[in-house]
């Protein structure tokens, strides 16, 4: 019940953040990125349990029910949240 409350404030929290500075693929080619939302709160969601590599937050979205939520079921490759955390982490 305490992971579903902070999945809860995790999304409520960054939905209220601004987040143009995540848009990642500006060439206006290519896949569609995820929402950068999806990824920063899982990132967020991560971190708050002590889950820090890109692999394990992939197998999260497969197995953690509020991952799942987070990410509002889809699974973003490890590639792609590996480049979301180096570029976030860059940006701040």
């Amino acid at each position: 019940m305490v992971e579903e409350g902070l999945a809860h404030f995790v999304i409520h929290a960054v939905l209220r953040l601004p987040l143009s500075a995540f848009a990642l693929n500006s060439k206006g080619c290519g896949d569609e990125q995820y929402p950068p939302h999806i990824m920063l709160a899982s990132l967020i969601y991560g971190h708050a349990n002590g889950i820090f590599g890109s692999h394990p937050i992939k197998r999260a979205t497969h197995r953690d029910v509020a991952v799942r939520y987070l990410t509002g079921n889809t699974q973003p490759d490890r590639d792609t949240i590996h480049t979301f955390q180096r570029l976030s982490s860059r940006s701040t």
